[in-house]
């Protein structure tokens, strides 16, 4: 792979594109992904708030429904309980990001001098991508804890990220806020990151052919391929891995100094609760928030290299 080129945007990329350095790259995803997650972040509250449900509630009892979840808690809370934990999260997700993209590249680069090749194959690229999410698995898991807790818990419980990151030092310890649901992130994360860029190149590489072919006065769809590439990434990346999202958050949801059960526990727990649709609930609000969250991700990454690379390349 050429310099600085980040995998997921360089097939069918301009030249010029190949010239961006890795930094720029990585700028530009943690900025993306900061404002991605920012603007589907109510979709994500509603979703936590309707796993942790399973923490409380009495064997048969079931969720209510994403829509009547965000009614009652609007009536109750205000508005802005959807917006719980919104500002930790935006950082931890740039930090994620440029993890995650780091990794990536790297991991491509390492495996082109291992092979002696110049582009690696979709196997190639499904493994680096895989790697990067357990590397990126590692900040996952500390800033999702406080998230999770944040968005469960009642509105002014609370603080602030930084009140509930000392509540959890002092209840859980250190190793409570940076490892607690690490072995269920890495189920998460490994797997999901494999999908997400393969969608991604998937759907930008066909949409593109596609896009070719149209007539130089509909050559303005171009600009909505990332906008489909992330909608797609994003369904493909969390769709799988849904069930293993709902064990991650009530692994993590609690906070009781390190009594709470680990993931095998929790999982038995959820299917007594509410049986196998149970590891389903909150899924059409994540799906709605992916769609949101990494359409908006790519569209802005995307065009974050577009105008580097027209005013300095």
């Amino acid at each position: 792979m050429s310099q600085g080129a980040s995998g997921f945007h360089q097939a069918n990329a301009p030249s010029a594109l190949r010239s961006v350095p890795n930094e720029i790259n990585l700028a530009a995803g943690m900025l993306a992904g900061s404002i991605g997650v920012g603007v589907a972040y109510p979709f994500d509250t509603i979703k936590t708030k309707t796993q942790a449900f399973l923490e409380t509630a009495a064997p048969g009892e079931k969720a209510p429904s994403p829509w009547a979840l965000a009614q009652r808690l609007v009536a109750e809370e205000g508005a802005g309980t959807l917006y719980g934990g919104v500002s930790s999260t935006m950082i931890g997700q740039a930090l994620i990001k440029g993890v995650v993209f780091f990794a990536y590249e790297a991991v491509q680069r390492g495996l082109e001098l291992e092979l002696g090749t110049s582009e690696l194959d979709a196997a190639g690229l499904f493994l680096s991508a895989c790697i990067s999410g357990a590397a990126g698995s590692f900040v996952v898991t500390p800033v999702e804890r406080v998230k999770c807790i944040l968005q469960a818990a009642p509105a002014g419980e609370f603080e602030g990220p930084v009140d509930c990151v000392a509540q959890i030092v002092r209840t859980d310890g250190i190793q409570g806020l940076l490892t607690r649901g690490l072995g269920v992130t890495l189920l998460r994360e490994v797997p999901s990151y494999g999908f997400y860029f393969g969608a991604y190149e998937f759907t930008k590489t066909s949409l593109l052919a596609l896009v070719s072919g149209l007539p130089p006065s509909a050559q303005w769809c171009s600009a909505l391929v990332p906008l489909v590439g992330g909608a797609a990434a994003g369904v493909a990346a969390w769709v799988p891995v849904y069930p293993v999202d709902v064990v991650k958050t009530n692994v993590q949801v609690s906070v009781d100094g390190g009594r709470r059960e680990g993931a095998w526990d929790a999982a038995r727990r959820v299917y007594r609760t509410g049986g196998v649709m149970a590891f389903w609930d909150g899924l059409g609000p994540k799906v709605v928030r992916a769609i949101v969250n990494h359409a908006t991700t790519f569209l802005v990454f995307e065009r974050i290299i577009a105008l580097y690379a027209e005013s300095f390349l």
